[in-house]
């Protein structure tokens, strides 16, 4: 189990699939920047197989979404519709007191996942 509590990052869209594994568990802060509209929440998951992703100690959140990444192609909106809830990404947030969101647009995948504030 990983032992950082706070964790800044200035992600690049072309990259963003080669973060590591970080534990999502022990997290107090975690801050996001220039974060890929298609952004793999795995990454944070203790075991790949964990669902949901859960920030048991995430206090304060603070997304900011690529305004230079690509927008989705109709094509592809259609196929995430298509895919419904069931291929979702799962968070769970229990302790979260702070939330900034910025530069979300309606094809960003934070609309896919389900965001779970209570335990």
């Amino acid at each position: 189990m990983s032992n950082i509590r706070v964790l800044e990052l200035t992600l690049d869209s072309s990259a963003a699939h080669v973060l590591p594994s970080i534990c999502g568990e022990t997290l107090k802060v975690l801050k996001l920047d220039e974060v890929p509209r298609n952004f793999a929440w795995h990454h944070f998951r203790y075991d790949i197989f964990d669902h949901p992703t859960i920030f048991d100690q995430l206090t304060v959140l603070h997304l900011s979404y690529d305004n230079n990444d690509m927008p989705l192609t109709e094509g592809e909106v259609q196929d995430k519709i298509a895919l419904g809830t069931h291929n979702c990404n799962q968070l769970c947030f229990p302790a979260l007191s702070e939330l900034t969101i910025e530069n979300c647009t309606p094809d960003c995948d934070l609309y896919t996942p389900i965001f779970c504030f209570t335990s």
